[in-house]
């Protein structure tokens, strides 16, 4: 199991396979569950504006690169899919998911379309409102 601390919450990258276990483990009682990560822009996404012309090792940077990596919980995993923010977004810290949405599609160049774009645009300005 790994394991680190993110914005003062405790990651664990491997989900726990019983109660028994995260109770061993001491971290039931101290309110933490977690199921896997989720790429904050999605692959198949991605693949749709601009990743599928990419090379072998652009494609693996992009898959594991810790920025484009949300630590979830397997109820939100399974809604979020291949969504962009437009059509998916979690129930909290939706500017800063957005934002890091945003800054990820500009790192690897990616395609939005000009409604995608234009509505990423228009929510981050009502988050700095």
């Amino acid at each position: 199991m790994f394991a680190f601390v993110w914005s003062g919450q405790l990651v664990l990258f491997k989900a726990l396979t019983s109660d028994a276990k995260s109770r061993a483990l001491g971290l039931q009682k101290k309110g933490y569950s977690f199921y896997g990560t989720k790429h904050v822009v999605p692959l198949a996404w991605a693949w749709d504006r601009g990743a599928s012309a990419w090379l072998k090792e652009q494609r693996e940077q992009f898959a594991n690169d810790p920025v484009n990596l949300l630590p979830v919980e397997a109820n939100l995993n399974r809604s979020k899919g291949a969504q962009g923010p437009d059509q998916w977004l979690p129930p909290t810290g939706q500017c800063g998911y957005v934002a890091r949405f945003s800054r990820i599609t500009k790192k690897y160049r990616l395609t939005l379309a000009t409604q995608e774009n234009r509505w990423i645009q228009s929510f981050l300005d009502d988050c700095r409102r």
